[in-house]
C-alpha cells in the first residue's frame, strides 16, 4: 500500500472508479510525482481519504480504481484563524505554504498603513495561492481546504466570538505563552502585522474589537516568520490538550 496522499479539490466520481480530467493535477501526477498505472496512491478530498490504483494514464484523464475509503475525523475543538497584513508576493506565497503545512483552517489578509502589496486581479492570485495551498496539503496529508479570503481594508473587518490575539512588541503587554489558550472554547484570531507593525491607530481597532496585546517570546522577527512562530506555538497546545 502507498503511503503517498495527493489532495484532489475536485473529483468526479462513477461506481468504484474516480476519472480526474484537471490538467494541472494530471501533470503534477504523471511528470513531478511520476506515478504509473497500477501504482497505489491515496486520494484526499473533503475529509475522505480514498485507497486507489491508477487503471488508466491519457494526456486528457487519469483513472483510479476505489480500494477503499475512509473518513477522516478529527478531534480539532478550535478553528485557528489568521488576519495576516500584506507584505511582499514571494513571501506571501511561502506564508500560505507553511501555514496550511501546520493546520491553519483560515487567512484573511488586509490591507494596513505600512503594508508594501496591494493585490490587483485577486481572482488569478487566488488561483495561484489555491494551487499553493493544494500542494502543501499534499506535502502534510491533510485533507480539508483552508479557506483563503480576499483582502480587505481594516476597517471592513468582520469576525466571530472568539480568542483574539494581536502580537505587539510594546513592553507593557504580557508576554504570550501557549497556556493562554488553555481554556480556548471558541475560534483563535491571530492578527500579525506588517514590516514596520501595526500602526497606533490599527492597534486600537483591534483592542476596540475585543483583541488583547502580547508580546512573542522571541526576538523581532519578520512577518512571515512572526506568523509561523505564533501559530506553531498555538497549534502545539492545542494538540497537546486535544489528546489529553
Amino acid at each position: 500500500m502507498s503511503n503517498k496522499i495527493i489532495y484532489l479539490p475536485e473529483i468526479n466520481i462513477k461506481e468504484d472508479t474516480i476519472v480526474l480530467t484537471s490538467a494541472y493535477f494530471i501533470n503534477y501526477i504523471k511528470n513531478v510525482l511520476r506515478f504509473n498505472i497500477n501504482e497505489e496512491i491515496n486520494i484526499s478530498n473533503n475529509g475522505v481519504i480514498y485507497q486507489t490504483t491508477i487503471m488508466k494514464i491519457t494526456k486528457k484523464l487519469i483513472e483510479f480504481k476505489i480500494l477503499s475509503k475512509e473518513k477522516v475525523e478529527t478531534n480539532k475543538k478550535n478553528k485557528i484563524i489568521l488576519i495576516q497584513s500584506l507584505f511582499s508576493w514571494p513571501r506571501l506565497e511561502w506564508l500560505v505554504e507553511k501555514t496550511v503545512e501546520l493546520g491553519i483552517d483560515e487567512i484573511t489578509f488586509i490591507q494596513t498603513q505600512r503594508s508594501k502589496l496591494k493585490i490587483n486581479n485577486w481572482e488569478s492570485k487566488k488561483e495561484r495561492l489555491n494551487k499553493i495551498m493544494y500542494k502543501a496539503l499534499t506535502q502534510s496529508h491533510q485533507s480539508r481546504l483552508v479557506k483563503i479570503n480576499q483582502p480587505t481594508k481594516l476597517n471592513k473587518l468582520k469576525l466571530n466570538e472568539g480568542l483574539k490575539i494581536i502580537f505587539d512588541t510594546k513592553n507593557e503587554n504580557l508576554t504570550f505563552t501557549p497556556q493562554i489558550i488553555n481554556n480556548a472554547k471558541q475560534d483563535i484570531f491571530v492578527a500579525i502585522g506588517p514590516e514596520g507593525g501595526f500602526s497606533e491607530e490599527e492597534k486600537n481597532f483591534f483592542y476596540d474589537i475585543g483583541f488583547k496585546g502580547y508580546k512573542m517570546p522571541l526576538p523581532i522577527l519578520r512577518a512571515e516568520t512572526a506568523s509561523i512562530a505564533a501559530l506553531v506555538l498555538i497549534i502545539s497546545k492545542l494538540n497537546e490538550v486535544n489528546n489529553d
